[in-house]
């Protein structure tokens, strides 16, 4: 995955499926052509200054200094790529931290700004495979599939040796449950590297999601002999496990991982799927509980998810705790409620 988003918007790898502005007035071509001449014809040093200025800002959290100085460089000049990518990414970190906040309204509204932002970007930059694959990556995180889709093709005819925009678009179907169109995506990247763990992964789960347990099984065993240290990998090999009906062998395999990948957001949660096909949601709960997300700034969420577990082991006081840890992480009134509700019946 590009440096834009990292890993954090795979939907298939990484167990989850990666950030209120208002559009820039000129960016859509509202300036006069006299006035867009003049700008852009700005000391490119100074523009340059104020760019490292701006970068600097948003690697230091500083959003709103990065955001303000983005802004003023989209108006004073209109044609800079380089501008309009910088504004593009200080929404997109706008977007995580309002979703790492639980604030997933908000943050699909700034999702979408960030993906405007990011046409504006690939129509300065139409022959930029890596830009088309970015604004995809972008257009993915708010929700408009068809545009992903088109960008990742774009992308792909613009560098047809790169294996991502094919495999990125082959996720962005298989979760559209779009499984013919998923497989014929997948099929590319395998012609440009046959054994793409990645994709052989995916065609996993395509299996998987059609009920060819055996296909599905032998498949993620062939991309674990690829890259074996892979988490998303292992984590996607339990989860086969666990919906063929085999939950034990499932959490065996993550069971034998360090204690410190356990930890991890998508493993936590398959861990906790397994403990709680099994019937043991006391268990998953604790899996929730030890959590490295537990410290960071989607706390709020996974309290709700370690909440609802003890609420399934019919456990009232820890759910209350986990509860009233979610409020206190700003997590919105009518969610923590409805459990609330639970615990009273």
């Amino acid at each position: 995955m590009s440096g834009i988003i990292q890993a954090r918007c795979s939907l298939l790898l990484g167990g989850t499926l990666l950030l209120a502005a208002t559009v820039v007035a000129g960016c859509d071509g509202s300036a006069g052509d006299q006035d867009r001449d003049e700008v852009a014809a700005l000391d490119p040093d100074s523009l340059k200054i104020s760019l490292e200025a701006a970068e600097q800002y948003l690697v230091g959290g500083n959003l709103n200094e990065a955001e303000a100085i983005g802004r003023r460089m989209v108006e004073a000049a209109p044609k800079s790529m380089e501008s309009h990518e910088l504004l593009g990414r200080i929404l997109i970190a706008r977007a995580i931290g309002l979703r790492d906040a639980g604030q997933l309204e908000a943050a699909r509204e700034q999702w979408k700004r960030a993906s405007q932002q990011y046409e504006r970007v690939v129509r300065l930059a139409p022959e930029s495979a890596g830009l088309h694959q970015s604004a995809g990556e972008v257009a993915q995180m708010a929700g408009r599939t068809g545009l992903a889709i088109e960008l990742y093709r774009r992308a792909g005819e613009l560098d047809p040796a790169d294996p991502r925009p094919a495999l990125y678009e082959s996720q962005l179907l298989l979760t559209d449950r779009q499984f013919a169109e998923a497989r014929a995506a997948v099929a590319r990247v395998l012609a440009i590297e046959s054994d793409q763990p990645h994709a052989l992964a995916t065609l996993a789960v395509i299996e998987m999601e059609q009920g060819n347990w055996t296909a599905a099984k032998d498949t993620i065993a062939r991309a674990r002999a690829e890259l074996a240290d892979d988490l998303g990998i292992r984590t996607i090999q339990s989860r086969i496990h666990r919906l063929s009906g085999d939950p034990e062998r499932g959490l065996e395999l993550l069971l034998a991982l360090p204690e410190s990948s356990r930890a991890g957001e998508s493993v936590t949660e398959e861990i906790a799927s397994c403990w709680t096909a099994l019937g043991r949601p006391e268990e998953a709960a604790v899996a929730w509980e030890r959590c490295d997300g537990m410290r960071g700034p989607r706390s709020g969420l996974l309290s709700i998810n370690a909440a609802e577990a003890w609420l399934a082991a019919d456990r009232p006081e820890e759910a209350l705790a986990w509860i009233e840890r979610a409020e206190l992480a700003g997590i919105d009134a009518e969610r923590t409620q409805s459990l609330r509700d639970r615990l009273a019946r």
